[in-house]
């Protein structure tokens, strides 16, 4: 019977925890696989299009909501100099460019690290070759679906004898590539290095990479994404303009013949011929496979959910919902406790009763007064002690005596006795006293 209860109890925690459940996700949306809140995908969706020439592509992405319609173009360029992508953002169609920079990979140096400080130093390292990226394959591009309505645009850009290549992506939607999350505002460029052919036998590799902006630099050992909670473990740079803010990020580490080691960069140094190009340099532990993850976007521009007024009315209806149920689950208990005790003292009572009256069923058949059958039997007063809930008066001898002076008999001492019971001995003395009195008088 009890575990009908307790599942009676299990019955509204369920309630409980569907309720909350239920509530917590019309205040706070639903979301999918990905951990992402689906109404903050939908408002933060783009569309994008395509452009591709001879030695370049155009992408340009515009945001499908109508709130804060903006817009981002993205430039790829493939030539002499070297593989390059740039931003340029603004954000109102009718505006002019707001924010505008780029990065350019130029070269691969194979050095020696002379002062053994992971990092290349042009006047101090011996440098044992450059290879220059200045002779490309034609671009390949693929588009693949997100969702019902978003896409992927992917983009490979290879050097003619392989050995370095860019895979870039763009997204309409948020997606996961390769355990990174990549957002609308931002495009993924995974930098593969394939059988360089090495001449030093402890040598290092250097990427030089050049940063374009006519602003502000910053070194972030925090970024962006680290911020949000979708990345860890990278560094990045940002760039400044008209209050709006880009960036080009990398992982602090990248992926050598499989195993996943610490990179090396150097600080950012000035080009002496150009005031607004800056150089950089990441270093690589020698390998036949490289494969390094930077990332390219534009900070804040994510629109975010808009936010309960008050979650006042979440918290009590949890707590009224919380007070219900414990209130219902202490009554169950209760209930079962003291109904438990009550048959138990119950049970116990008609087993004592009926084994103490068991040898005098025969003789002196029970007729439902116990409590005067057990006056009758030795120790009385200490089995009567162990019965609950019986009521006894009990009539002194005395009484008989005073009783008898009347000579009543039948039915009219029967109902005076009854009458008597009622009340308490001193009131039955007085009665008796007063009776006999007046008895005396009318004798004279």
């Amino acid at each position: 019977m009890k575990k009908h209860y307790y599942l009676i109890s299990l019955f509204l925690l369920g309630i409980l925890i569907l309720n909350i459940s239920i509530t917590l996700i019309s205040v706070l949306g639903k979301e999918q696989d990905d951990g992402i809140n689906d109404d903050f995908k939908e408002k933060n969706k783009r569309f994008i299009e395509v452009g591709i020439g001879e030695n370049e592509i155009g992408i340009e992405s515009i945001r499908k909501s109508e709130i804060n319609r903006d817009e981002i173009k993205g430039h790829i360029f493939f030539d002499e100099d070297g593989f390059y992508i740039g931003l340029n953002y603004k954000s109102n169609l009718e505006s002019d460019w707001e924010l505008e920079f780029g990065v350019l990979f130029r070269s691969i140096i194979e050095f020696n690290d002379t002062n053994q400080n992971g990092i290349f130093d042009p006047q101090i390292d011996h440098t044992i070759q450059t290879f220059r990226l200045s002779d490309f394959k034609s671009v390949v591009y693929e588009s693949s679906n997100i969702s019902e309505d978003s896409s992927l645009h992917y983009f490979k850009i290879q050097t003619v004898n392989n050995v370095f290549t860019a895979h870039i992506y763009f997204v309409e939607d948020f997606v996961y590539i390769e355990d990174s999350l990549i957002n609308p505002t931002q495009a993924k460029i995974q930098i593969e290095i394939s059988n360089f052919e090495f001449i030093g036998e402890n040598s290092l590799l250097a990427v030089y990479t050049r940063i374009e902006h006519e602003g502000d630099f910053e070194i972030q050992e925090e970024t962006y994404d680290e911020k949000q909670g979708y990345a860890e473990k990278e560094s990045g740079v940002t760039f400044t303009t008209n209050d709006f803010t880009g960036f080009f990020s990398w992982k602090d580490y990248a992926i050598i013949n499989k195993n996943m080691e610490t990179i090396g960069v150097n600080k950012i140094v000035e080009d002496e011929h150009h005031e607004y190009r800056k150089g950089l340099f990441f270093i690589y532990p020698k390998g036949e496979h490289i494969y390094h993850d930077p990332k390219i976007g534009i900070e804040n521009l994510l629109i975010p959910l808009e936010k309960p007024d008050s979650l006042i009315p979440l918290i009590v209806l949890v707590s009224v919902i919380g007070a219900v149920v414990a209130s219902s689950a202490y009554v169950i208990h209760y209930y079962v406790k003291h109904r438990g005790t009550t048959l138990k003292l119950k049970r116990d009572r008609e087993a004592y009763l009926g084994e103490i009256f068991e040898n005098e069923i025969e003789e002196e058949p029970y007729d439902g007064k116990l409590a005067l059958q057990i006056l009758t039997m030795e120790n009385s007063i200490e089995k009567l002690s162990l019965i609950k809930d019986i009521n006894i008066t009990v009539i002194s001898e005395e009484f008989f005596e005073k009783l008898n002076r009347f000579n009543w008999e039948g039915v009219d001492r029967s109902e005076f006795i009854m009458e008597m019971l009622a009340l308490t001995p001193k009131e039955r003395q007085s009665i008796l006293d007063e009776m006999i009195e007046k008895s005396n008088l009318n004798s004279y």
